[in-house]
C-alpha cells in the first residue's frame, strides 16, 4: 500500500532541542561558558522565541560540553520551531564575535 508523503510546515515543524554554536577563535566566547550563554539569551530575547505565545516559561540554554574543535553543544530548554530556530540563528550571525 502506497501511503502520501507526509507535509511538514516549517514554520511550525520542531527542530531539536540541540544546537552546536562556535564563535570565531581568539574570541572571548570561544572560550567562556557564561559569555556564550549570556549571547544567547540575548539574540533568543531579541526574537519571539524567548517567549511565544502560549509559553510556560522563557527559552533557557545549557552548555552541555565542548567539541574538539572548539564549539560547543548547548541544549535549549525546549524545542525550537523552525522558524524560531532560524531567527535565533540569524541573530547569532548578527554578532561581530
Amino acid at each position: 500500500m502506497l501511503r502520501k508523503p507526509l507535509k511538514i510546515d516549517a514554520a511550525t515543524a520542531f527542530v531539536p532541542q540541540q544546537l552546536i554554536v562556535k564563535y570565531k577563535t581568539g574570541t572571548r566566547l570561544a572560550h567562556g561558558d557564561v559569555l556564550l550563554l549570556d549571547r544567547l539569551q540575548a539574540a533568543a530575547s531579541r526574537t519571539r522565541a524567548a517567549w511565544p505565545a502560549g509559553a510556560v516559561a522563557p527559552l533557557q540554554f545549557t552548555v552541555l560540553r565542548g567539541t574538539a574543535t572548539g564549539a560547543r553543544l548547548v541544549r535549549a530548554s525546549r524545542g525550537l520551531r523552525a522558524a524560531e530556530a532560524d531567527a535565533l540563528l540569524t541573530e547569532l550571525r548578527r554578532d561581530p564575535d
